[in-house]
This record gives C-alpha cells, sequence and structure tokens, in this order.
C-alpha cells in the first residue's frame, strides 16, 4: 500500500497522540481525530472517508484497532471509542520516509534481537561432550 498524504496525515494524529499521553495506544473518537486532522494538519475530510482510510491501514497492519464496549446499570451494552496504536510495521515504514518518535516509543514497538550465547570454552566443551555420547546416553538426558 502507498501512503498518501491523508493516510499519512492520519497517522501522525494517532502517533502523537500515543507520544503526547505517553500511552502505546490512544483513544480518539473519529471526531476527534476529523478535528485535529483540520486544526493540525489543515486536512479536510469526511467521515466516510475516515473510516476507509482507517479500515485500509488496518487491513494493511499499519494500526491495531481494538474494539471497546461498556455495560449501563441497566445491564445494556453501549460502544466506546475504539484503542488505537500503530505497529512496528508502522514505524519501520515511516523511518525510511524520515518521520521520528520518541525514544520510548520506538523501543517498544521495534524489539531489539535477543543476545545470542557466549562462545566461551566451557559451553563449547559442553556441545563437544554431549557429541561424543553414545546416541542412547545423550536421549535419557
Amino acid at each position: 500500500m502507498k501512503f498518501g498524504e491523508t493516510k499519512l496525515t492520519i497517522i501522525k494524529v494517532i502517533t502523537s497522540l500515543q507520544q503526547k499521553y505517553h500511552k502505546t495506544y490512544c483513544w480518539p473518537s473519529r471526531g476527534k481525530i476529523l478535528f485535529l486532522l483540520k486544526t493540525y494538519h489543515n486536512t479536510i475530510i469526511s467521515l466516510s472517508c475516515l473510516d476507509k482510510h482507517l479500515a485500509d491501514l488496518n487491513h494493511e497492519g499499519i494500526l491495531k484497532s481494538y474494539q471497546r464496549r461498556g455495560q449501563n446499570s441497566d445491564g445494556t451494552w453501549f460502544n466506546k471509542t475504539t484503542n488505537r496504536s500503530i505497529t512496528s510495521k508502522c514505524v519501520r515504514r515511516l523511518t525510511k520516509l524520515g518521520i521520528h518518535f520518541s525514544a520510548w516509543l520506538y523501543k517498544h514497538l521495534i524489539k531489539p534481537n535477543p543476545t545470542p550465547k557466549k562462545l566461551t570454552p566451557e559451553f563449547l566443551l559442553s556441545i563437544v561432550n554431549d557429541l561424543t555420547k553414545p546416541v542412547e546416553e545423550r536421549k535419557a538426558d
């Protein structure tokens, strides 16, 4: 999927909300997203257009959305605003475009590769000893 200007500004709005509140997710209503797009990015789109862009971003794995529900005191259910968060795929693609993220959000989304075991002489000797055992003894361990 190609990032158009509108999709990119939607991602910027969601990312800036996550960074502002120091959370790995945010829960703006669709109306709030439209307001922020208009106020800070001078982008005016319709609600149905926003829904289409959000659905595309979810489908491509750029955003994750979690529907939230609440329960009234009389037992009826109602919809709360949806939790939204960017994914590591989004961070990688936007970093290539030159967009920077706060360090804590970047570290949360991009997990470092685990460090391999150090090849100490004792570790190598234990591997050699295991390999020189007969097959029957190796299965018993």
